[in-house]
């Protein structure tokens, strides 16, 4: 999983770097996605374990 936030924070600087919006757009979305499925697994395994400390959280949006 953090392979994922290495990849994007690299794209990220690569395209800043460059001035390449393309590129940064890339890295925005491999971020986001990855942000995304990393909160999900970690509200998904507590739910699964009977811990409810995201319920105040998800209950939020």
């Amino acid at each position: 999983m953090w392979a994922f936030y290495i990849v994007a924070v690299g794209l990220l600087l690569l395209g800043i770097a460059s001035h390449s919006r393309d590129v940064i757009v890339l890295a925005g979305t491999v971020l986001f996605i990855t942000i995304v499925v990393h909160l999900t697994s970690a509200i998904m395994r507590d739910f699964m374990e009977g811990r409810r400390r995201w319920l105040g959280v998800v209950a939020g949006f």
